[in-house]
């Protein structure tokens, strides 16, 4: 059986080289990878750059998942950082042992779930 991933992304305002370089690398290693975000369909980055949600994150179970990570960008903190049902969702997959993770403001996403008090974390300023 393949493994799988669920990158979450904004449903606006997302960062390309954080979803597309990882789901690549991802995907070169035979992992299958499902974009998921807060609504479906086609949803436009930061620079423009278009990808399509497959589906609304809380419609799948995180235990159906090796690894769910949150990525970054302007609109994961307008949209994301906050969300408590993603932050419910976090906690959920952790605690089916699903590695959890963000990349850059999508790590503040995992922060707030607590799920990083009493670790140590990397970040760039």
């Amino acid at each position: 059986m393949s493994k799988k991933a669920l990158l979450i992304i904004p449903p606006e305002r997302f960062n390309e080289d954080e979803l597309f370089q990882p789901k690549a690398e991802l995907e070169s290693n035979g992992i299958d990878v499902t974009i998921a975000s807060t609504k479906t369909g086609e949803i436009i980055g930061d620079y423009e750059s278009k990808a399509t949600a497959e589906v609304i994150f809380s419609d799948v179970f995180a235990s159906d998942y090796d690894v769910v990570s949150v990525i970054g960008r302007s609109g994961t903190n307008d949209h994301l950082w906050e969300n408590k049902e993603l932050q419910d969702y976090l906690k959920q997959a952790y605690t089916n042992k699903v590695l959890v993770t963000g990349i850059c403001a999508g790590a503040v996403t995992v922060a707030k779930t607590g799920l990083l008090t009493g670790r140590e974390a990397t970040s760039i300023q």
